[in-house]
């Protein structure tokens, strides 16, 4: 027969550790961080959200017009093929008139090649005519100094060969089943390469309502004494990390009204897409985004 002692040490032996609210609070928050994380880093990145936006123009059209708008593909080692060619099916489901691309197509300093993507951009260019802006990352001034193209010749070439028209600081006007609607293009204002004149064309004598497509919403400044109804920007990224009731910590634009969404500007209004791509690989509360305009 066991001594009673013996059996005391034996079963207090035999139970677990006891864990401390410290340590447990500690634990949970640990584990949370993780799923936040893997999260943020998984599964967001790559959850395409399909926005259906209705933009009734001041000067409205005589027919709707539908525009796919798309932005900062960022095609790099964080950004695969499968993620834009999904960002492109999901935008042709939606029917449009036309397309919108409106710069970052890579990623300055990223040196994955670009095998695929010409197929990808082709697939939508040769559904529906497509135009297209520089961003900040394709070239130029600001990404020369960050490692990446300081010209543009290789987005260019990219664009080129996908059947992507570029509108570099110039305007055209085009039509859709009979209705006229202009489209101006300027290049990016962090590379220096913005032009508002040479944007403008025949704006003044065109009474057509317009469409500007500039990478970065602060273009709006530069862009003012010239007359257009509707901005489509990108570049923000929404954000790309939104932390809940406080919203983004850093968006790379000065005019933090238009980091997101439709918002209105004197009597013009911009829209700002949150983006199908990223840089390094995270988004949180800031999903992806394949956008719908229907222009009236």
């Amino acid at each position: 027969m066991r001594p009673p002692q013996a059996d005391r040490t034996r079963e207090t032996e035999s139970m677990p550790p006891r864990i401390t609210r410290r340590q447990f609070t500690v634990g949970g928050l640990a584990a949370l961080a993780g799923a936040g994380l893997g999260y943020g880093f998984g599964l967001e990145p790559r959850w395409l959200e399909v926005q259906r936006i209705e933009v009734s123009l001041r000067r409205p059209l005589a027919a709707p017009v539908r525009i796919l708008h798309l932005a900062d593909l960022h095609r790099s080692s964080s950004v695969g093929l499968p993620l834009l060619e999904e960002a492109v099916r999901l935008g042709l489901a939606e029917s449009p008139d036309l397309a919108c691309l409106t710069g970052d197509f890579i990623t300055a300093g990223d040196s994955t090649d670009l095998d695929g993507y010409v197929d990808v951009l082709r697939s939508l260019s040769s559904r529906v005519r497509t135009f297209a802006v520089y961003g900040n990352h394709d070239g130029g001034l600001w990404s020369g100094q960050r490692d990446g193209e300081s010209s543009f010749d290789r987005v260019a070439s990219l664009l080129a060969d996908s059947g992507v028209e570029v509108l570099h600081n110039r305007a055209i006007r085009v039509e859709t089943a009979g209705r006229p609607l202009r489209l101006a293009g300027v290049g990016d204002l962090w590379g220096l390469d913005c032009d508002p004149v040479g944007a403008r064309g025949t704006a003044l004598a065109d009474p057509s309502p317009t469409v500007v497509l500039a990478h970065n919403p602060d273009t709006k400044d530069a862009m003012a004494g010239l007359p257009w109804d509707l901005m489509l920007s990108g570049h923000t990224h929404g954000g790309q990390v939104v932390v809940p009731f406080l919203g983004p910590p850093f968006v790379p634009v000065r005019d933090r009204r238009f980091v997101a969404g439709l918002n209105a500007w004197d009597d013009r209004q911009i829209y700002t897409t949150r983006g199908v791509g990223n840089i390094r690989g995270l988004r949180f509360h800031c999903r992806p985004e394949v956008t719908i305009l229907d222009l009236t």
